[in-house]
């Protein structure tokens, strides 16, 4: 016989022997009393309940020499102390096992896929959440069972150190504090570790989809490195990826966090951002940041819009993500298009559970202040034109929804309007109708008053926006003076008008609703007839 034919033979019964010998390995790895041994060795190692359904032998994988098994219907109970029952449930799990460890009776996990799991984030009474507790019992050094129980074959024989860890169409449901609160869902997430062994760093790839959509734009990719993992210790190095597609954001949270913001943002709109962070889950997670945002419409219709776009760089952290989560981002130096003009400036966002907070300092310039107006109030603006520059604000709000922060906003302006026209009413007739009506108060003459330039300080507190050190000037009329407007359209203004051509100074006070505007002049004693009729030359020299 040919020597080439001796070593085929032999080769060939090498083979036959390795199959034979990992048929045999693998069949305690079948049945029915190894799958409640390695679902009890779990239980114990993790101190919840696991449970398994059918468990699989891969044939085609025998034949590879690498022994694979998978368990149906997978469930990891949550600790004591949650809602949900289970904190873990999936479709299947495999395992490709290495063989030789299996001829000495020991299971040495080389790689895990877990398919279409349903991962559950629930806080307990102490702001623990259970992924936090989950990981703490998966990270601990040795088994955690009870000093009564004896040790197991399984328990001695189940290994971590795991060279290729993967998840593929998986779900996280997020429960907020009560159970009123609509939870929050990422789907469609993807997960690979490689190298997942206690005491190195391990390669991580992640990513998902934001408000359900696993086919939609908005969701997050990461990158990078993981580990190594202790008790309270999850160091992560990567890039991190965010992007938001305003128009798949549910319907609901766009009016409950945003109002009248954003309910028709545009197809094309995005808001991406760009994250390198370093530190520990357990504690702070941080790093520089880069936003970018196109495309996005801000406003309470498609007839009331006005565009949002720019880049920007940023500052961004989290916070206890395993316990009570909180998240902030901190632009600086942004130079943002805004309708025709322009914002520059910084801002602070914090989220901590539904709660949200934060301000923003800067300047506005070049923008027209019917669309801002128009875009950033329910009524659609109509009552003041003109191009407004705003060279220094400032600005804070906090808040679970929208009507909240508006309620809570507080800051201070500079403002100046040019070339405009209020279109509430006739300034200059409604007070000469006052004047000649001889009554206290009368509604005001409609129409609109042109104006050269309007400039005020403005502070904001307690649901209402206070003005003083107006200045209005007109061709026919000047005032000075103070007043308020509230969020309920509620007005009161105490002005001082000066016609054109006069010194004197007549007192004016404006009140009622943005919608219904009370106009009341007061000539102190001068009521008689010939103060009248001079009153009446200067109103017709002003005009």
């Amino acid at each position: 016989m040919k020597r080439w034919l001796v070593w085929v033979v032999f080769f060939c019964g090498a083979y036959a022997v390795l199959l034979l010998l990992a048929g045999l390995a693998t069949r305690r790895l079948v049945t029915d009393s190894s799958k409640k041994e390695i679902a009890a060795a779990l239980s114990r190692r993790l101190g919840v309940p696991v449970s398994a359904g059918e468990v699989h032998f891969d044939l085609a994988s025998r034949f590879l020499l690498r022994p694979a098994v998978s368990l149906g219907e997978i469930a990891i109970g949550n600790a004591p102390g949650f809602r949900e029952r289970n904190l873990l449930t999936a479709k299947r799990i495999s395992a490709r096992v290495a063989l030789l460890p299996l001829l000495d009776r020991r299971i040495e996990i080389r790689s895990i896929l877990i398919d279409t799991p349903r991962i559950t984030v629930e806080s307990d009474a102490r702001n623990g959440t259970n992924i936090e507790a989950f990981l703490k019992r998966l990270s601990s050094p040795a088994p955690l069972k009870a000093p009564s129980q004896p040790a197991t074959d399984s328990d001695s024989a189940l290994a971590l150190g795991i060279d290729d860890f993967r998840v593929a169409h998986g779900e996280v449901v997020i429960f907020g504090a009560s159970a009123a609160e609509p939870p929050i869902e990422i789907s469609a997430i993807e997960l690979h570790l490689q190298d997942l062994s206690a005491g190195i760093k391990c390669r991580l790839e992640a990513s998902g989809k934001f408000f359900g959509g696993a086919g939609g734009d908005s969701g997050f990719r990461l990158q990078g490195s993981a580990g190594p993992f202790g008790p309270a210790v999850m160091p992560l190095n990567g890039k991190l990826t965010l992007t938001v597609a305003p128009r798949e954001i549910p319907e609901r949270i766009r009016r409950e966090w945003f109002g009248v913001l954003l309910p028709e943002p545009g197809n094309k709109a995005r808001a991406t951002l760009e994250v390198s962070i370093r530190g520990d889950l357990y504690n702070t997670i941080a790093g520089p940041a880069h936003l970018t945002l196109a495309g996005i419409q801000i406003g309470r219709d498609a007839s009331h819009t006005m565009r949002l776009e720019g880049e920007a760089p940023a500052l961004f952290s989290a916070q206890k993500t395993m316990a009570e989560p909180a998240f902030l981002l901190h632009i600086l130096n942004a130079r943002l298009k805004l309708g025709e003009g322009e914002w520059a400036g910084a801002a602070d966002f914090r989220i901590h559970g539904s709660a949200i907070s934060g301000g923003s300092s800067g300047s506005i310039r070049n923008v027209e202040i019917n669309t801002l107006l128009g875009s950033l109030t329910s009524d659609g603006g109509g009552k003041i034109y003109g191009t407004i520059e705003v060279p220094s604000y400032s600005a804070q709000f906090a808040g679970k929804t929208a009507d909240e922060m508006r309620s809570s906003l507080a800051g201070t302006a500079k403002l100046s309007v040019t070339k405009g026209r209020i279109s509430l009413l006739d300034m200059l007739s409604s007070i000469e109708q006052g004047l000649w009506s001889g009554q206290s108060s009368t509604a005001s003459a409609p129409g609109s008053t042109a104006f050269s330039a309007l400039t005020a300080e403005l502070a904001v507190s307690q649901s209402r926006l206070n003005l003083s050190a107006i200045v209005f000037d007109s061709p026919a009329l000047r005032f000075t003076g103070n007043g308020s407007i509230g969020f309920d359209r509620s007005l009161h203004f105490d002005l001082d008008a000066r016609i054109a051509g006069s010194e004197a100074a007549l007192p004016v006070v404006i009140s009622g609703t943005v919608d219904r505007l009370v106009v009341r002049p007061s000539a102190g004693k001068l009521v008689t007839g010939a103060v009248q009729g001079l009153v009446q030359g200067l109103f017709r020299k002003g005009k």
